[in-house]
């Protein structure tokens, strides 16, 4: 497979995963007739009018589309998707999700460097791929996931079978995060790599077997990002016979080489401490960020019934945040408190009655006992 064409297909894999996550989550790109707020990542740009949130994104999609249909002027449908895609993402919080991430660093790598320096770009994306298999495995080796994620994702399988599985489930969850992290780093040894990539697509099929269609029908929105990763595994790295990277180092620009391990490899450490987001530290189904509840009246109930229908606990009137930002906006929440807590306060302007709505929010989890802090907030707060 000749550069220009393999440039070209990792081009249009990207494109069509990111493509086919916007369209799924559409209601969370136009900020029309919806319940759950916007939050802007720069407040002043709440003080702009819809219509400039909605061009954008309309430019976004446009742009992207015009990408595959027309490799003439790649480079500039693809500098236009990459500024309306940040841009967008200012406009609201929720938009930011480790897809956007991934994908938008991949974009980038495409802009920079042109067919003619294309070892470059696939340098890049293997990089952001390995890091972000190896931090994805790291941060799911923690007791949440082991006693609550990981069982709820192969609760298919265990309705099978109940007896089957019992407490082994703990020892599966650990030997699936390291495997996915080891593995991830297998891609990059020569003798690992065939089997990297092997182990690698399985899991892809695992999760989506698990929460696909056939599973649990959970966040549609991450199945078209699996598939494209496993595409993206074959083409990168199965026939890759180089022993090491050191060929294209030589010749890559370093400053964007180091930012790029620095922001993939580095900076997830530092969302162990609660200073750089878990969304950008391949934090996957990992059960280490925070858990967020409204509890509202039934005036509001009422009023809201049509978006929180189905979501919403009879009685107490609870709704998980996660299951009604994914029913309304087909989109997990941002997961920080700082976010949690704006959207809280911009739901409040909907009643004058403070008790009309109550959030809680546990904290992330202990590491060593999985206990989680608790914490109430109210609207005349």
């Amino acid at each position: 497979m000749d550069h220009l064409y393999k440039r070209r297909l990792i081009l249009q894999i990207i494109v069509i995963g990111l493509l086919s996550c916007i369209f799924i989550s559409l209601p969370a790109w136009f900020t029309t007739q919806r319940v759950i707020p916007s939050i802007p990542v720069i407040s002043i740009l709440s003080t702009l009018p819809t219509l400039v949130n909605n061009t954008i994104t309309f430019v976004l999609i446009s742009s992207l589309i015009g990408t595959l249909f027309s490799s003439k002027y790649e480079r500039v449908t693809l500098t236009t998707s990459l500024l309306a895609l940040t841009t967008s993402c200012l406009f609201d919080q929720i938009r930011l999700q480790p897809w956007i991430f991934s994908y938008g660093f991949m974009l980038l790598a495409l802009v920079l460097y042109s067919h003619k320096r294309a070892n470059n770009t696939f340098l890049l994306i293997r990089i952001i791929l390995t890091l972000g298999y190896f931090w994805s495995g790291i941060q799911k080796l923690n007791l949440s996931f082991m006693e609550v994620t990981f069982p709820w994702m192969i609760e298919p399988l265990i309705n099978l079978s109940p007896s089957l599985f019992g407490e082994s489930t703990h020892w599966m969850a650990i030997t699936a995060a390291s495997v996915e992290a080891v593995f991830g780093l297998g891609l990059l040894i020569p003798k690992l790599r065939k089997t990297s990539v092997v182990i690698l697509s399985f899991m892809h099929l695992f999760i989506l077997l698990m929460l696909g269609p056939f599973g649990l029908n959970y966040n549609e929105v991450i199945w078209p990002w699996n598939i494209s990763y496993v595409l993206l595994l074959y083409i990168l790295f199965w026939n890759d016979k180089a022993s090491s990277y050191k060929y294209s180092i030589a010749k890559f620009d370093k400053a964007l080489l180091v930012a790029i391990v620095i922001l993939f490899g580095l900076m997830p450490v530092f969302s162990f401490t609660g200073h750089w987001p878990k969304y950008f530290s391949s934090a996957l189904y990992s059960g280490n960020k925070i858990k967020s509840s409204l509890y509202i009246s039934d005036e509001l109930k009422n009023e809201w019934i049509e978006s929180v229908d189905m979501v919403i606990t009879p009685f107490e009137n609870k709704i998980n945040l996660d299951s009604w930002a994914l029913k309304e906006l087909r989109l997990p929440p941002y997961p920080s408190v700082n976010y949690t807590t704006k959207l809280f306060y911009s739901l409040c302007k909907h009643s004058d009655n403070e008790a009309d709505i109550i959030l809680v929010i546990d904290h992330e989890p202990s590491i060593t006992s999985n206990e989680r802090l608790t914490e109430s907030f109210f609207c005349s707060d």
